[in-house]
Formats: structure tokens, C-alpha cells, sequence
């Protein structure tokens, strides 16, 4: 099984790194993250000017009418003091953030009412470095419940850690690593 993630995360991870070097959409490998992982949803974004940028999102083709639409308008461009977000509690602590819906009761515009709209149970979003910086946030929901073990995990964190090199390597020289802290 380490194999069998450590390859899916370096083919995922360099068919994203090979779509977004040509300048094309990485929708095709995040179909792919979201099939391997069982996924409800996958997306991608990258740090600028104190906001993560979204550069792709997939979700499963059931999803309710609208849901995906929504999030993609919601999520194109994020502040970083949205903190009931997931990846911006993943960008700003510098580390996975895991988020479980555990209700009904939940505040829109959170990862929480997200799982609720996307029907999952829990999301993981996980920092991508460049050397020291943090340059964006690869993040999953789905309706399984994500232990480190966990294939879904694992992927996700292995894709993660390689696309550093790919995710706009100007993140770490426009000063954005140091606005962040």
C-alpha cells in the first residue's frame, strides 16, 4: 500500500505540475485525485497578496445543483481572515487542517455548511511548501472519515508535498511567505 499512494501522489502530482507549467487546466488530474480518493471534492489554490487564489476545483458529479457553482464563486479568491475555513487555517498554521461536520448547526460561509452542501463528513486541507514558504493549499472533503492512515490522507499529503515546485514559484519571492506570519 506506501507504494501504491507514493505513485498515485507522483503521477497526480505530475500530471497537475505538467498542466499548470503549459499553462492549461489541472481539471483532468484533480478528476483523477478525486476518483482515487473517493472524494466528494478536491481544489487547489495558491498564496497571493494575502489571499489564496483557487486554480481548480472538481467536485462529484452528484452534487446538488448549484453546490458546485457556488463554491467555485465563493472560493476563487480567499482572504486569509476567513479562518472558518479550512485552508485557511491550513495556510495560517502552517500545517493539515482536518474539519469534521459533527451537526446541523453550522455558520455559512464555513468548511462546516461546505461539507454540509458538498454531503461529506470531513475535509483535509493541507499546506504546500516550496522550502520554507508556504506557497498555496490542496484540500479534499469527502464522506468517509480521513485518518492518517487512510489512503485518501495520504495521497493528498503525498500530492502536497510534490507540487511545491509548480505552485507560482514568485509566491516565495513576492514577500508573501513573511506577510502570512
Amino acid at each position: 500500500m506506501i507504494m501504491s499512494f507514493f505513485v498515485l501522489a507522483q503521477q497526480i502530482s505530475g500530471d497537475i505540475r505538467a498542466s499548470l507549467s503549459a499553462g492549461r487546466s489541472a481539471d483532468q488530474a484533480l478528476d483523477d485525485l478525486l476518483a482515487a480518493t473517493r472524494a466528494r471534492a478536491v481544489g487547489i489554490w495558491r498564496h497571493t497578496d494575502k489571499r489564496l487564489l483557487r486554480i481548480g476545483f472538481r467536485a462529484a458529479a452528484d452534487m446538488a445543483p448549484g453546490v458546485k457553482e457556488q463554491f467555485a464563486a465563493a472560493t476563487e479568491s480567499v482572504s486569509l481572515e476567513q479562518t472558518g475555513l479550512g485552508i485557511v487555517k491550513s495556510f495560517v498554521n502552517e500545517a493539515p487542517a482536518i474539519v469534521t461536520l459533527t451537526n446541523d448547526r453550522y455558520t455559512a460561509g464555513t468548511s462546516e455548511s461546505w461539507l454540509a452542501r458538498f454531503q461529506a463528513r470531513q475535509s483535509l486541507a493541507v499546506p504546500i511548501r516550496q522550502a520554507d514558504c508556504i506557497v498555496g493549499v490542496l484540500a479534499i472533503s469527502t464522506a468517509n472519515e480521513l485518518r492518517p492512515e487512510s489512503l485518501a490522507w495520504q495521497v493528498i499529503v503525498g500530492v502536497a508535498a510534490m507540487l511545491g515546485q509548480v505552485i507560482d514559484e514568485a509566491s516565495c519571492t513576492e514577500g508573501n511567505c513573511e506577510s502570512a506570519r
